[in-house]
């Protein structure tokens, strides 16, 4: 069915469409519908641990490189690890207020930056490439503690690179939210119906281009013993690539692999 409405998700609230709750049969998976506020609470308070996992999908599996960041892992004892860490490390209050000024001083950024526009081509502005390139900025700087991956342009705005990267991580997310065939029937996965496989593995191959090289010689500085320029070992964390590669167990060993790692970066950028 899958294959002949499109997009499916549509076909799919159209058959629940005046029903509290269906279950459709797509190939091998039973796809469990709920159009009720009031089911709704069920599944997500009283019955939220039985509903909590999530699905081993082709997109997801790519993004997560095989399920390891807390954004893609099924329940179970990594989602659970993955999700202490992002809780207790990455998005409590603290860490929020710790970088406050980087994104204030993105803000300051992204007002020039269309001002400089107008200035320019005293012409419309076209706001969703500049939320876009505010966006990636602000998440730059808090992950690697930089603005740009490349030499940015001139009036202040994003190079080719962050135009390339952006459009790539907005093409992840379609592809990560669509219906792949393949999921549900994994017999046709050696088809690639409608290239999204492909299409998954170019994408992740560029975001990887970007992410690999920064977070290796960072782990490299970190946990090689790589001394700075004035010869002491670099000890205060900068950034939130910083956090995630000095956290320790209770033996003082790295808590982190460095697959979990760039696992966790490209969820979250």
């Amino acid at each position: 069915m899958m294959l002949y409405h499109k997009p499916p998700f549509r076909w799919i609230l159209d058959v629940a469409e005046g029903k509290d709750i269906i279950c459709i049969r797509l190939g091998g998976v039973h796809v469990v519908v709920v159009n009720s506020p009031q089911l709704g609470l069920q599944f997500l308070k009283k019955h939220d641990a039985t509903f909590a996992s999530r699905p081993l999908t082709m997109s997801s599996g790519h993004l997560g490189r095989g399920f390891v960041s807390v954004g893609v892992a099924p329940w179970g004892e990594q989602w659970k690890k993955m999700r202490r860490v992002v809780a207790s490390e990455l998005i409590n209050p603290s860490r929020l207020r710790w970088q406050s000024s980087a994104r204030d001083e993105e803000a300051d950024h992204v007002v020039k930056y269309v001002y400089n526009l107008y200035k320019t081509s005293l012409a419309m502005i076209d706001i969703r490439p500049v939320a876009r390139y505010y966006s990636g900025n602000v998440v730059r700087r808090m992950i690697f503690g930089v603005r740009h991956f490349g030499e940015g342009r001139e009036y202040g705005g994003p190079g080719k690179e962050e135009v390339e990267y952006m459009e790539t991580v907005f093409l992840v997310l379609s592809l990560i939210f669509a219906l792949y065939a393949p999921d549900f029937m994994p017999s046709l996965r050696w088809l690639d119906v409608g290239g999204h496989e492909k299409m998954m593995k170019e994408a992740m191959s560029l975001i990887y281009k970007f992410h690999d090289p920064i977070i290796e010689e960072r782990i490299e500085r970190w946990r090689g013993g790589k001394e700075t320029e004035v010869g002491e070992k670099k000890r205060e964390a900068k950034d939130l690539l910083d956090v995630l590669i000095t956290l320790e167990d209770n033996e003082g060993r790295p808590l982190l692999t460095v697959e979990e790692i760039k696992a966790q970066i490209s969820v979250r950028c």
